[in-house]
């Protein structure tokens, strides 16, 4: 996605949190490496397969990160969209169920195992993904 792209989203995005006729941004499979989305709302965003790494998150609304965890020493994103918290862990970007069943398939009984399904569940467990929608 290139920076005109961007700034589109984002102005449509600020008109759908003020209710002006705006949308909610589609960030699908964007590169957002190395971005500065500090203080950025990101709430509904559809953030799916974006590439975040390196991306400053700090202050940024609606989405949380959480890591590294295991060997590969990902980081966990999630997100809230359409009612419910996203988990993007790698290329993988679904519901916690789902992100929990994934992780049992790939990593069994382990403990890196374990340590995933544990940050999904405490992610999942703050209190203040309550957001427009």
């Amino acid at each position: 996605m290139n920076r005109k792209k961007w700034l589109e989203q984002v102005q449509k995005h600020k008109n759908w949190l003020k209710s002006q006729n705006g949308e909610k941004p589609n960030l699908m499979d964007a590169n957002l490496r190395g971005a500065d989305l500090g203080d950025a709302d990101l709430r509904g965003a559809d953030l799916g397969r974006a590439d975040l790494r390196c991306a400053d998150l700090r202050g940024a609304k609606g989405i949380k990160m959480f890591g590294p965890i295991g060997a590969e020493s990902r980081f966990i994103y999630a997100n809230w969209k359409d009612g419910k918290v996203m988990f993007q862990i790698g290329c993988f970007y679904n519901t916690m169920s789902k992100a929990i069943e994934a992780i049992k398939k790939k990593y069994g009984d382990s403990l890196e195992g374990k340590d995933y399904i544990s940050a999904i569940q405490m992610i999942n467990r703050m209190k203040y993904w309550k957001q427009k929608e």
